[in-house]
């Protein structure tokens, strides 16, 4: 994970994130080519080409956001109804990152030891690791770039959801994993259409996102809900993953949307130094308030994912 070293403890994030690629040149964008308008739902045809999420993941999901008590046998049931499913969990749980005491060899041991919450991670780690490792032409992602980035928001909306005692962390690390999916279906569309994109760049100064929805008229953050609702995924998901770049509706901010976009926000702060600067905008602040956040904490949550 790269490292950026943090210059102070006031460290902020912008919410106008540039695309890291260079302008295109003015006489190559005078000459963009036309490309015919596209709909969401032209796009969402590609999700077909997706993996379908595993039946295992959606009973899961659904077990685990009812609030409701799960024994670690129940949940265990529930995986091992997929052999190949269920070895690719043991092996996640029995990773470093989880620091067991001891490996364990079966379900109902490992439920117990990370509980039901974290074993709803591994999960979702488990379905989607293989998708999010592909190469997105359009968005310029390079074979693992997309994982490594999602990782990271995941790992990040979690700290912030410890820092302001959220009461689902896990949650926010599933909505921080799959916040920018809709980038995998969304991208052959945009590889088309980069040249109009970047014009729209170099002449406004505005940030990717902007001008991709300026160019398409929805964004990969609505295709990513879509998703989301195709996967029969938490209504509550489909809001962080469909909001995680304009998370103000009606004047009011989910916690878990503020959790997932600000997440993201410190991702770009970590791997881009230009995207360092101030959190004195309006979407930021109410973001923050709505969490209780302070900049400190920010500051906190980046020197932990370093």
């Amino acid at each position: 994970m790269p490292r950026t070293p943090v210059e102070s403890n006031n460290t902020a994030v912008d919410t106008r994130i540039r695309h890291r690629s260079a302008p295109t040149p003015r006489a190559e964008a005078e000459n963009v080519p036309k490309c015919l308008p596209i709909s969401p739902e032209e796009v969402l045809a590609g999700v077909r080409d997706l993996p379908a999420m595993p039946n295992v993941v959606i009973k899961i999901m659904r077990m685990t956001s009812k609030g409701e008590a799960t024994s670690p046998k129940e949940l265990s049931g529930i995986i091992a109804q997929d052999p190949n499913f269920s070895a690719r969990i043991l092996k996640m749980a029995n990773s470093a990152y989880y620091g067991l005491p001891r490996s364990v060899s079966t379900l109902s041991d490992a439920v117990l030891m990370l509980g039901n919450h974290s074993i709803r991670n591994i999960a979702m780690l488990a379905a989607t690791k293989d998708t999010l490792r592909q190469k997105v032409d359009g968005y310029e992602l390079r074979p693992g770039e997309l994982w490594r980035h999602s990782l990271m928001c995941a790992l990040a909306s979690q700290l912030l959801a410890e820092q302001t005692f959220y009461h689902d962390k896990e949650v926010a690390f599933v909505g921080g994993l799959l916040h920018d999916v809709g980038k995998l279906v969304l991208g052959p569309y945009i590889h088309e259409r980069l040249p109009s994109i970047r014009k729209r760049i170099d002449s406004e100064g505005c940030s990717f996102v902007e001008a991709e929805r300026a160019v398409l008229g929805f964004d990969h953050a609505e295709i990513g809900g879509r998703i989301a609702l195709h996967w029969n995924l938490p209504s509550v998901l489909v809001s962080a993953i469909s909001l995680h770049h304009n998370p103000v509706q009606k004047e009011c901010v989910s916690p878990l949307v503020a959790l997932v976009y600000l997440g993201n926000l410190i991702c770009f702060s970590i791997t881009d130094s230009n995207a360092i600067g101030s959190f004195s905008s309006e979407i930021n602040k109410q973001c923050m308030e709505v969490l209780h956040l302070k900049e400190k904490h920010l500051s906190t949550v980046i020197l932990s994912l370093q």
